[in-house]
């Protein structure tokens, strides 16, 4: 971002984690500073409940899209 090198961010948390106010905050602040965060919809990634994240299902090939 500040070195000009393209940042994505998809994050792989739970919906508790998700939950927590600073989650809102973090990611206006990434995207606010130019930052692209793929989170939920149909380009990211959903939460998942707790315990139950599958990270071999990570859909790596989302985020590489999305650069630049």
């Amino acid at each position: 971002m500040h070195l000009g090198v393209p940042v994505v961010a998809m994050p792989f948390w739970s919906t508790a984690l998700g939950a927590q106010p600073a989650v809102p905050r973090a990611v206006a602040c990434l995207r606010e500073q130019g930052g692209r965060v793929l989170l939920g919809g149909p380009e990211g990634y959903e939460p998942h409940p707790p315990r139950t994240g599958d990270a071999a299902a990570f859909p790596w090939h989302r985020a590489l899209a999305a650069l630049p």
